[in-house]
């Protein structure tokens, strides 16, 4: 199944207040009225498909990608002048905005956006001057926090015990406020902190995870090759074997950064600097039977 859908996914490849400045690269008087979910895009089946082609997916750089809980913001990177940029577009009157920077980001190297399950709290990997200093620091996780009034306040360094080898290129969060680290480690809750971090068992390694808010399943980059896997969670707290969902075949080239929307029916990765989508059924089909 998963050859069939890359084979497909190549055949479609050859053939096919929240944010300020707007992308110069699309007028706002050419910016088609895009109204509905996601876009306004027709929704993918099971074969992969380029996500708002044109709009999103463009002839620049893009990658890694984000949605509110209500689904009416999208963040994602978008490379500007050779430098990463977390973007934005929202639903306002009913129809998306045009795609513009993100309050929190547009001064240095931003990506790799992950929004928490309950919208008030966004993660993403930088290397803005860490406080007290003037330079770009060292690449690193930072967090931006809002309410439901208020648009994302100064960003600030994840205070998080990321020491491990590769935890600091990404997290995600669950939403009882656990992050999961490339890795792969968990770091949970305490007091106003976070415990320090602990390996899963068995032992995943992996880079760019997405944790399933109720913590069922984790989906991440596997291997040199990045092949994109999915490991579920068993109630006694041990994670079943990676399942491959999608493997690199020439000429295609999965980056990564997976996500699934919030209302669990879409799949998003990053493959040949275009965001793509495709059913999330591709994931529940392999989930065992004695965890549906």
């Amino acid at each position: 199944m998963t050859k069939v859908i890359l084979l497909l996914l190549v055949l479609s490849m050859l053939v096919t207040g929240i944010c300020v400045a707007q992308d110069d690269s699309l007028e706002e008087s050419d910016f088609p009225v895009l109204t509905g979910p996601y876009l306004g895009q027709e929704p993918p089946g099971e074969i992969p498909e380029i996500f708002a082609p044109g709009i999103v997916s463009t002839a620049l750089n893009e990658h890694s990608c984000t949605f509110s809980p209500s689904g009416d913001e999208f963040y994602f990177t978008r490379i500007l002048n050779d430098v990463p940029t977390i973007m934005c577009t929202r639903q306002v009157n009913g129809s998306w905005s045009v795609p513009g920077v993100a309050t929190f980001s547009g001064s240095y190297l931003d990506r790799l956006p992950q929004m928490s399950p309950d919208g008030t709290t966004i993660y993403f990997q930088s290397r803005r001057p860490r406080p007290g200093h003037h330079s770009p620091g060292e690449i690193s996780i930072w967090v931006s926090t809002r309410t439901d009034s208020e648009d994302w306040k100064e960003s600030k360094p994840l205070i998080a015990d990321l020491s491990m080898k590769n935890a600091g290129i990404s997290v995600a969060v669950a939403s009882n406020g656990t992050l999961y680290a490339s890795g792969i480690v968990r770091l949970r809750p305490e007091d106003r902190d976070y415990a320090k971090p602990e390996r899963l068992t068995p032992d995943l390694n992996g880079t760019y995870p997405f944790i399933a808010p109720d913590e069922s399943y984790i989906l991440y980059c596997s291997g040199k090759q990045r092949d994109l896997v999915v490991s579920f969670h068993r109630p006694d707290d041990s994670w079943t074997e990676p399942q491959l969902i999608l493997e690199q075949q020439e000429p295609f080239w999965i980056q990564g950064f997976p996500i699934v929307s919030p209302d669990r029916k879409y799949l998003f990765f990053t493959a040949d600097h275009d965001i793509y989508w495709v059913s999330a059924k591709i994931i529940e089909e392999l989930r065992p039977k004695e965890l549906k």
